[in-house]
């Protein structure tokens, strides 16, 4: 569809036109057409235009500076030149010869004329018809656009529109096109789209044949079974479910022209429509499935009807077992966010990186957390799903690494529960298991600090329970009490090494070996210790006591933090 030099020789009926170098590219497309009056018109140029130059612009001009000239047209990439040899020109052969040589070397063709053609006559014939063929693309984009939206006006709710919008598309261009998100998540694709492909080359920014709004990029694949290269693009769509969109059309038909581009613009706005449209769809959907998980979960369900109603809604069986996960973000010391806006993204992040490794599970967005419901076997041990939640959050952590992001996976996990009715059970484990996670890790260890099982608190379930400073200082020892009210413990690492003396079963040697000082200072301390708080290390059920009180002194310390 393009109007190139070759439609200018044999349709432009100019007398006397004929090639006189490069004769092989006589496919270039032109895009205009200029006069050269003077050398330094060349710096105006701005590519793709047929010159004309009857060489008197060069009259006085050396070859030096005939040769200057050519170089910048040479960078300017022109479509062809038009020589005129008649008037007295000095050295006129030599700067003939000059363009010859340039039209080999550049791939622009070199054409002349009859003396008495005038370049009024031939840039009438150019004009006229760049005229012509831009009412034609005009034409083409009102056409391909009124067309597509014909077509999403007559959607029916239960049609992909975007495969039927592709497959139009398909047509007009005569190549496979298809709609991907950023992680290469399929929207939809024509039925001819090929999939085995090896990417050869990192996307290039690439400019279409027509005015545009949308990035294009181009890069090079092989397609497997066919044993060919072909040229793919990618063409950038609107931000869509939080992930970026792309249109990509696979060159593995016909090469792309000015027409085909003009009709992808239109598809464009088209699947964009159609993508915000979905888009707008599924947020409803997923803001009354939100609604109706997070009412179960929180026990808000007025009925068992209404349950059994809103159950099915989710894909879920009333009387099936299932578990809920609670998903968190431990923020690196320093690393968190102020904007909240970060932090929306990152849990969006995290949910998407849920959705990976829990495909077939019910998630919902709460504030800062996750939350995942998932049909369980009741034949599966515990510690088989311990393993596997092992396995998946180690997975969900290289997920959220690959996004750039400085927060680390917490995990709460709560039991099994039979029936729907209970899950609002499950969801109260796993969530206090999460908001122990912490302490646990101090009372239990580092290893598998980042996960927690209900099952697996023990002491922790019961006093999971107190929600109240009041309540919780009724569970410390009055001799703990001294020493967290004593000031010069409090800077020194009494705490610490009581802590630690009991987490070794009072032995001196390695409670000295994990602090790193002398056993005789450990000795020193726990003697401190003794004074200050009358505590009988002898006495099994006072160290219970203390043990418990210690853990609830962290709990008082969280408490306290979320209220600053």
């Amino acid at each position: 569809m393009k109007y190139c030099v070759r439609d200018l020789i044999e349709k432009g009926n100019i007398d006397g036109i004929k090639v006189i170098a490069g004769e092989q590219y006589l496919d270039n497309e032109i895009e205009g057409v200029t006069i050269i009056e003077a050398p330094d018109i060349v710096k105006f140029i701005n590519g793709g235009e047929v010159l004309l130059t009857g060489l008197y612009a060069f009259k006085s001009c050396t070859l030096s500076e005939v040769e200057d000239c050519i170089r910048e047209l040479e960078r300017k990439k022109i479509s062809a030149v038009i020589l005129k040899k008649g008037r007295n020109v000095d050295l006129a052969d030599e700067k003939i010869e000059l363009f010859q040589e340039y039209a080999e070397r550049s791939g622009t063709p070199c054409l002349s004329i009859a003396f008495d053609m005038s370049f009024k006559d031939v840039m009438k014939v150019i004009m006229e018809q760049l005229f012509s063929d831009e009412v034609k693309r005009l034409k083409y984009f009102k056409t391909t656009r009124d067309n597509f939206e014909a077509l999403m006006l007559s959607l029916k709710p239960e049609e992909d529109g975007i495969v039927k919008l592709l497959t139009v598309l398909s047509k007009l261009i005569g190549n496979p096109t298809g709609v991907y998100d950023q992680n290469g998540v399929c929207m939809g694709e024509t039925k001819t789209m090929p999939r085995d492909i090896e990417i050869l080359e990192e996307p290039c920014d690439v400019e279409p044949q027509t005015a545009s709004n949308y990035q294009y990029m181009r890069r090079k694949v092989r397609i497997y079974g066919e044993g060919r290269t072909v040229d793919q693009y990618m063409i950038h769509l609107k931000k869509m479910f939080g992930t970026r969109m792309y249109l990509i059309v696979t060159e593995a038909g016909e090469r792309l022209d000015v027409m085909d581009y003009i009709a992808i613009e239109s598809a464009v706005s088209a699947l964009q429509y159609e993508l915000s449209r979905r888009y707008a769809v599924l947020e409803l959907e997923k803001k009354y499935q939100n609604d109706i998980l997070h009412n179960i979960l929180n026990g808000e369900t007025h009925s068992i009807e209404e349950m059994k109603k809103n159950v099915s809604l989710l894909g879920m069986s009333f009387g099936g077992v299932y578990r809920a996960v609670v998903f968190g973000m431990d923020y690196r010391k320093g690393k968190e966010p102020k904007d909240i806006n970060i932090k929306v993204s990152d849990v969006n992040i995290l949910k998407e990186g849920t959705r990976r490794c829990f495909p077939k599970a019910v998630i919902l967005n709460d504030l800062d957390k996750v939350i995942v419901v998932e049909a369980t076997d009741t034949d599966v041990q515990e510690n088989a799903f311990r393993e596997f939640m092992k396995s998946s959050v180690e997975k969900l952590q290289g997920f959220v690494q690959e996004q750039k992001k400085n927060f680390d996976i917490k995990v709460g996990v709560g039991k099994k529960a039979e029936g729907v009715v209970n899950l609002k059970h499950s969801y109260r484990e796993a969530s206090d298991a999460l908001e122990f996670l912490d302490i646990a890790g101090d009372v239990f260890g580092k290893e598998g600090a980042n996960i927690l099982m209900f099952s697996d608190m023990g002491i922790l379930k019961l006093l999971s329970g107190l929600k109240t400073k009041e309540e919780l200082q009724e569970y410390i020892p009055e001799s703990l009490q001294k020493l967290y009210a004593d000031k010069k413990s409090q800077k020194g690492d009494l705490l610490l090494t009581l802590r630690t003396y009991l987490d070794y079963n009072q032995n001196l040697m390695k409670t000295a070996q994990e602090l790193h000082v002398h056993y005789k200072t450990v000795a020193y301390r726990i003697e401190k210790i003794a004074d200050i708080t009358g505590m009988r290390f002898d006495d099994a059920r006072e160290m219970l006591s203390v043990r418990i009180g210690i853990i609830v002194c962290k709990m008082l310390d969280k408490l306290n933090e979320e209220y600053e």
